[in-house]
Parts: structure tokens; C-alpha cells; sequence
């Protein structure tokens, strides 16, 4: 995301109706300047982060196969190990492992994608705890189904169901643009799901044993939205005294701040964890 905020993906030229529309006509502002979006990490250094720890793993079976498939087996989720042998720690790591190579080239596009853009507006801190904690949620609602599987995909639905509320949160404030993009995200979600539907319909005919995550799909984007709505940042328009160097009349700002929020992220956690216990009696 450039500095020069005219090329924000959700900047949109100011029109009726609009958050500033009570401000004095177009005539007398300045033309041409986008009103600066208060950004909570110019670089999405997670993002990257993220992104490179993803393929490396998945590359070591170029490297060396034999390590590679015991990461795989010691880390991927299975239900029977984390019912029986209480291995939970497989609830994360199974987050960081992939099938195949459509497999992470999906995921990889699709965490670039969005959460490059979410963590540029949450900031590291924020999208840390989306990623993580919307990801668990997507690898323990399967559990319920006693279902398990591996890959970032849960993680990735949970940014991107938290970008769909923030951008639902402001819909006025970014115009059009966010509109577009929130209507785009829904119909990519809805396209996901149905190709997640159909794919597992025609491996049940085939008899095939690889199935899409459906249930974690569905379980990172609740988390990722749930959280969203509860520690997503929160912008306003105020107005101020304008000045030579910066004339705009009005600019936008946060009063929500995540130190504020800790206690919502403690009510998240101890909702995954009673679901987890849930999955486990059910399943004893």
C-alpha cells in the first residue's frame, strides 16, 4: 500500500451521500488530495514472514524428502493423536503444513492477497492475533466433525473474514471502492465454498480419501470475523483547523486501541477452549 493514499485500494473520490458531505462544497476543497488513512504498519512484515515460513517448509521435500514427510506425519492434525495422546501442539503446527503444490500456491495468493492488505490497516499485533486465534478456530471446529487435515487455509479465512467486517464497519467511509472489494471477498467466499462442496462430493464418488477443509473454512472465517468485530480498529472522520501546508478541513482517525480489548481476546480463547473440550467428550 503506497503512502500516496489516492492509491489506497479503498480511496474513492469523496461523493453524496458521504461521511463529509455535511463539509462546504466540492468547489472549496482542495482537488485532487485523498483524505491520508491512518495506517498501523506501512510494511506487512508478518505477511512476509509468514509467507516465507509457509513455502520453506514445504520446500524441504525438495531438499530433503525423508525430513520433510517426518515434519508432515509429526505435525499435521489428527484427531486420533490429539483425542487420545492429548498432542495439541498439532493444532498449530498443522496450520504451517501443505498437500501439494496447488495446495500452497493457493494458500500462498491468497494470504499475500489479503493479508497484506489487513495487517497494513491492523498492524502487527492485531493481525498476529487474527491469524493465530482465527486460525485455531479452524482447526478446532473440525474436531467436532472428528475431522482433521493440515494447511493455512483456516488462518487465511480468518483474515479474510476479518477484513470483510472491517470493511462492512466502514462502508460509507471508504466509498465505493470498499463496497467493490467487500462484494468481490463475499463472492471469492461463496466461489470457495461451492468448489470446497463439490470437490469433496466427487472424491466421496471416486472414492478418494483427499478432502477440502470445508470445516476448517468455515471455522477460521467465524473466528477471524468474531474477533474482528471485537478488536478491529475503528475509524472516524473529526474535523480540524485547517493550514497552509495541509488544507484539508477534516481527517481520519482511530478511537479504539487494543489495549483496551484484551479482555474480549481472553472471552475468545476460552471459547475455543470449551469448544476443543466439547470435541474431545464427544469423541472420548
Amino acid at each position: 500500500m503506497a503512502d500516496d493514499q489516492s492509491n489506497h485500494p479503498l480511496y474513492s473520490k469523496p461523493a453524496n451521500p458521504h461521511p463529509l458531505s455535511d463539509q462546504p462544497p466540492e468547489a472549496e476543497k482542495p482537488k485532487g488530495v485523498a483524505i491520508p488513512i491512518p495506517l498501523n504498519a506501512k510494511i506487512p512484515l508478518l505477511t512476509y514472514s509468514l509467507l516465507i515460513l509457509n513455502v520453506g517448509i514445504f520446500m524441504l521435500r525438495y531438499i530433503t524428502p525423508e525430513l520433510s514427510n517426518e515434519i508432515l506425519f509429526a505435525g499435521y492434525i489428527d484427531p486420533a493423536l490429539i483425542f487420545q495422546d492429548r498432542q495439541f501442539y498439532r493444532l498449530v503446527t498443522g496450520m504451517f503444513l501443505h498437500f501439494n503444490e496447488a495446495h500452497i500456491l493457493f494458500n500462498g495468493i491468497a494470504l499475500y492477497y489479503v493479508g497484506s492488505h489487513v495487517e497494513r490497516l491492523f498492524g502487527h499485533t492485531r493481525f498476529a492475533i487474527i491469524y493465530l486465534l482465527g486460525g485455531l478456530g479452524g482447526s478446532i471446529l473440525p474436531l467436532l466433525l472428528n475431522s482433521g487435515g493440515l494447511g493455512a487455509s483456516g488462518a487465511v479465512f480468518a483474515i479474510w473474514g476479518a477484513e470483510m467486517i472491517f470493511l462492512y464497519q466502514h462502508q460509507q467511509l471508504f466509498g465505493a471502492n470498499g463496497r467493490a472489494r467487500l462484494r468481490a471477498s463475499l463472492t471469492m467466499m461463496a466461489v470457495n465454498f461451492i468448489a470446497g462442496f463439490s470437490a469433496n462430493a466427487l472424491a466421496s464418488v471416486a472414492d478418494s480419501p483427499v478432502r477440502v477443509g470445508n470445516a476448517a473454512h468455515f471455522g477460521g472465517l467465524i473466528g477471524g470475523a468474531l474477533l474482528a468485530w471485537m478488536i478491529a480498529p475503528h475509524l472516524v472522520v473529526r474535523r480540524k483547523v485547517a493550514t497552509e501546508n495541509d488544507p484539508l478541513q477534516v481527517e481520519i482517525v482511530q478511537d479504539k486501541h487494543l489495549k483496551d480489548d484484551w479482555q474480549l481476546i481472553v472471552y475468545y480463547s476460552i471459547g475455543l477452549l470449551a469448544i476443543l473440550l466439547l470435541a474431545i467428550l464427544l469423541h472420548a
